[in-house]
């Protein structure tokens, strides 16, 4: 695997079923990003790294030597400041989860340094009720 400043490591990974997984990540050496619940952060892996064995193949091959990027909600929680976990599907065409589903405990990732997204609670009064639904990896951002 080319050495693409992969800045994070596995440090849990537990397949829910045969396509779903929880994958855990702490930073090496630096400090892992603040997040709000209900926001999201971006994982990546070079083009070179493989995919799991079961997958189907790339529509369109990734270069080996570029980083493929995608953003999963976290679902760990805002507190827990040693390592985020996110809730992934897999598709077996796509570009970076079938190389996720391959990785293994220890094994180097590449963590964005910063999380995004506005799907959070902190725009909603706190007398106001709302009613959430979710399903499948969906329900990653009320995890958190």
């Amino acid at each position: 695997m080319v050495d693409i400043a992969l800045n994070a490591i596995v440090t849990s990974k537990v397949e829910l079923s045969p396509r779903v997984m929880t994958l855990r990540v702490a930073a090496k050496d630096w400090d892992m990003p603040d997040f709000t619940p209900g926001q999201f952060g971006v994982l990546g892996l070079p083009g070179s790294a493989p995919r799991a064995h079961w997958s189907e193949a790339e529509p369109t091959p990734s270069e080996p030597d570029k980083l493929i990027r995608r953003p999963y909600s976290i679902t760990s929680s805002s507190k827990t400041r040693e390592y985020m976990e996110f809730y992934i599907s897999m598709l077996s065409t796509g570009a970076l989860t079938p190389r996720l589903f391959a990785l293994k405990v220890g094994d180097p990732i590449w963590l964005g340094p910063k999380t995004s997204g506005i799907f959070t609670l902190n725009q909603v009064p706190k007398e106001k009720h709302i009613v959430m639904v979710a399903t499948g990896t969906g329900l990653a951002p009320y995890i958190s």
